[in-house]
């Protein structure tokens, strides 16, 4: 396993969510959804398909993983990730413990190829995620 800090490109990865998962959203329907304030509001506003909750979690497990990059909804820094293929949400939940900051409490954990995202919110007491979404362009 290989994991590599880059900093300066959370706006980037940022950018690449909206292309690969709200792209059939009107620009309009996005900024209905507060979407560039919270990508995760794609999911919580019912606008994608998306499983919610414990079987999010269940579908995070159990997805093949091997390339992906970690990036958050307040933050420049990203994580990418190679030849991981254990990496599951109690591991995601130490990341996100460890850095113990409202930056890092939105978090996505983005396949290299596009394919799916596992979404952990600052919301998920209150039933919003963690959410599952796959790309099905």
């Amino acid at each position: 396993m290989a994991i590599k800090q880059v900093d300066g490109y959370g706006s980037y990865f940022r950018s690449q969510f909206k292309k690969l998962f709200a792209s059939e959203l009107s620009k309009k329907e996005q900024e209905d959804i507060y979407l560039d304030y919270m990508l995760w509001h794609l999911c919580s506003y019912q606008k994608a398909d998306c499983l919610s909750g414990k079987a999010a979690v269940e579908r995070f497990e159990k997805i093949k993983k091997k390339d992906f990059t970690i990036f958050f909804q307040f933050s420049n820094t990203v994580f990418v990730v190679e030849n991981e293929v254990d990496f599951n949400s109690a591991k995601l939940n130490q990341t996100v413990e460890f850095f113990n900051t409202f930056e890092v409490s939105d978090c996505y954990v983005m396949d290299s190829y596009g394919e799916w995202c596992f979404i952990t919110t600052h919301e998920q007491d209150y039933g919003l995620g963690p959410y599952f979404i796959e790309n099905n362009h």
